[in-house]
């Protein structure tokens, strides 16, 4: 039976390791190869937002309880940012982000292990997709689907749906926009739930994002509020598998 739940910090080291088998491709071998050092990275990136960062990120798994609770999918939601009026300080940190120095951007320059990985490859890829969502974005609030993961023998049966609806639903209910980064070949779960193609990326390492917008089923006026909510990290993180999800083959 799958279940899906909210993950906790105990899920860290399952959730890098799920994450390395899920994405494979030439891009993500080059940003993010199965070595030691990388999935310690990833452990401590996962274990950071599910103690520190859970007004910005929420994190869900699916488990099989047929098979020991054993993690077979995961996704990784970034909140919609604070409204502005209420926390005028996101005006420098939206500055930051723009001027590439947000502390999520520079802690994940300064603490990427550049020995094993295409640092290059990352900060270009940073650099596209900052430019990309701002551009498309705007000032606008929305939820950013920004890191999903499914084993490959459980794809097909529904893992990446139940949790992508845990977002969409909530999008609908505050009348806001999600946001996703996908390869081609992920693009049709991502119709299925309402997300509409708007502009295709620039190549990177033979991998070519796709930018997709899902409108809410019921709009909702906003109060003054803003979009450009520090991609930062999440951007890579969601590189991490946003970037991730497949080129060479079906993902999900």
């Amino acid at each position: 039976m799958l279940k899906q739940l909210p993950c906790t910090p105990s899920d860290a080291d399952a959730l890098a390791t799920l994450y390395l088998q899920c994405f494979t491709t030439p891009t993500d071998q080059r940003l993010w190869p199965n070595t030691p050092e990388i999935h310690s990275w990833w452990v401590v990136s996962f274990t950071r937002k599910l103690t520190e960062g859970l007004d910005k990120y929420h994190i869900l798994k699916v488990i099989d309880t047929e098979r020991d609770d054993d993690l077979v999918g995961f996704l990784e939601w970034k909140l919609p940012a604070p409204i502005q009026q209420d926390h005028p300080a996101n005006g420098d940190e939206n500055k930051d982000f723009a001027e590439g120095k947000d502390s999520e951007t520079q802690e994940l320059l300064a603490t990427y292990p550049s020995h094993v990985g295409d640092i290059e490859l990352l900060k270009e890829t940073l650099e596209q997709f900052k430019t990309n969502v701002e551009s498309i974005m705007g000032e606008r609030r929305f939820y950013y689907l920004n890191m999903l993961g499914t084993k490959p023998e459980y794809r097909r049966r529904g893992v990446a749906s139940r949790m992508i609806k845990w977002g969409t639903s909530r999008a609908d209910k505050e009348g806001l926009e999600t946001f996703v980064v996908s390869a081609p070949g992920a693009r049709p779960v991502y119709l299925k739930h309402g997300f509409e193609l708007v502009s295709e990326g620039e190549d990177l390492g033979n991998f070519v994002p796709w930018y997709m917008v899902r409108k809410p089923t019921v709009e909702r006026k906003e109060r003054g509020g803003f979009a450009k909510w520090l991609l930062g990290v999440s951007a890579v993180l969601g590189v991490g598998a946003i970037i991730y999800q497949r080129i060479y083959r079906r993902a999900l």
